[in-house]
């Protein structure tokens, strides 16, 4: 009898153990898995499509771009994006250390986004600047009817053939423990602005 009684604690103890293993797995392939929040971050070009690479661009003459942008974070978010120009020695966004462009944006779109809900903005822009010598010099960028000034030097590329330019635009959420806004780590790039002029 004690062996048959010790034989029985080992199946209940079995038991027990298939039991709890079983539920984990159970859990594991019925519970939902958890999604991590994104929010997207997109240009487009004129026509409602993915850009080529790069813009050929003169001036004095306009250019139209979409910005766009969707919240799926599960919460309303309140959002800036901030615009930026750079020539080709400026450094871009890193997503990896959460550090945005280091140059002051020249223009900014501030908004309220709800959980789920798409925003997006025609972005179309014009050049002011002129070329001295092996060097173009911009003066302003004209965006969406409104002058922004800069004062952004890009020197002649022998190998490609031009000056090039670009605009970044950054995502930026409002944090409302420290009640600014920090650099949510997503950006998205223009095409490259190739300017030649020769």
């Amino acid at each position: 009898m004690k062996i048959l009684g010790e034989d029985i604690i080992v199946i209940d103890a079995m038991f027990v153990s298939a039991v709890i293993i079983c539920s984990m797995f159970a859990y594991i392939f019925i519970m939902p898995r958890p999604i991590q929040p994104i929010f997207p971050l997109w240009i487009l070009n004129e026509y409602h499509k993915a850009p080529q690479s790069q813009m050929t661009v003169t001036t004095n003459e306009s250019y139209l771009l979409y910005i766009g942008t969707e919240n799926m974070m599960g919460q309303a978010e309140y959002c800036q994006i901030l615009v930026k120009f750079r020539n080709m020695s400026m450094p871009i966004p890193s997503t990896a250390n959460l550090t945005s462009t280091p140059t002051d944006p020249i223009l900014s779109y501030n908004f309220f986004l709800a959980k789920d809900n798409e925003w997006e903005e025609k972005f179309e822009f014009q050049i002011i600047g002129e070329e001295n010598e092996s060097s173009f010099l911009f003066y302003g960028i004209e965006i969406n009817n409104k002058i922004h000034e800069t004062r952004l030097k890009s020197d002649w590329s022998e190998g490609l053939q031009g000056y090039y330019y670009q605009f970044i635009f950054e995502l930026w959420l409002f944090n409302e423990i420290t009640t600014e806004f920090s650099f949510s780590g997503v950006w998205v790039t223009s095409p490259f602005l190739h300017i030649n002029s020769h």
